[in-house]
């Protein structure tokens, strides 16, 4: 009877710590994919900027 209390608690805590450690690997994932997805919106923005310039600077050179 103890044993096996002390074998389901053993059980419960490596199953807490492996569920802990995927969380955390995910955790890292998500925050690595947020990451690279802002980055990428940073850069469409920075293009759009761009391109807003370029067609200004091209006007004022026309008008």
């Amino acid at each position: 009877m103890m044993f096996s209390l002390i074998r389901n608690a053993v059980f419960k805590h490596r199953l807490q710590a492996r569920a802990d450690k995927m969380a955390e690997e995910a955790g890292h994932r998500v925050a690595t994919l947020y990451g690279q997805n802002l980055h990428y919106d940073i850069l469409a923005e920075v293009a759009q900027i761009l391109q807003e310039k370029q067609y200004d600077m091209g006007r004022e050179y026309y008008d």
